[in-house]
């Protein structure tokens, strides 16, 4: 049985969240209010002593054997999709999709997932006002990339989609509440229809 804490409003909780979708994997939801710091609350740090969303809780028939938990969005998702049509078996393909996963944490996430938080969810602090215009420029610069490697690129790997563009399309297609403009990036929103065509797809 699969248990995934996640909430709502989180780019990574809904990443872990589509690719169980998209695979038709039964799991349970469970819902954490980050607004109201349930992941800092002892009956969740019990489960994540890092307070972190997504977690997943895998548990067995076997009552003596103790549940595994994995964090972090990516690894959980790779887990979720093993032997799957998302994850690439040509050696060079799937370092590719990794290459995208780690990309998207130390780029996209950092960046445009932070711009969206500190205009959607903080109100633009004049605190954060500097690094919002940092990250701001960062992102344009990510997205620009993005575009030009998909004018000739279908999904991010090629003509298949893998996982890394589910990854990768979360926290993009979000970019708008962080103030971006996305219709400057044709070939980005073409992207976009086609990952949100896939069977089983859901919105966040």
């Amino acid at each position: 049985m699969l248990t995934l804490y996640g909430c709502e409003i989180s780019g990574n909780s809904y990443k872990t969240k589509l690719t169980c979708e998209l695979l038709d994997i039964d799991y349970n939801w469970i819902e954490i209010n980050l607004f109201a710091s349930e992941h800092k609350q002892p009956e969740f740090l019990e489960i994540n002593p890092l307070g972190q969303l997504p977690t997943l809780v895998i548990s067995t028939d076997n009552e003596h054997c103790e549940p595994s938990i994995l964090l972090e969005s990516n690894a959980i998702m790779c887990y979720l999709a093993r032997d799957s049509y998302l994850i690439p078996t040509d050696p060079i393909d799937y370092a590719k999709m990794l290459q995208w996963l780690f990309f998207e944490q130390a780029e996209i996430k950092t960046n445009i997932g932070a711009v969206r938080f500190i205009k959607r969810f903080q109100n633009m602090p004049s605190s954060r006002l500097t690094e919002y215009e940092q990250k701001f420029a960062r992102s344009q610069y990510i997205l620009s990339y993005l575009d030009q490697h998909l004018a000739d690129n279908r999904f991010l790997i090629g003509d298949t989609v893998c996982l890394a563009d589910i990854s990768v399309y979360v926290y993009t297609q979000l970019a708008e509440e962080g103030g971006l403009e996305l219709a400057n990036y044709p070939n980005l929103q073409a992207w976009f229809k086609r990952v949100e065509e896939l069977e089983g797809f859901i919105k966040m």
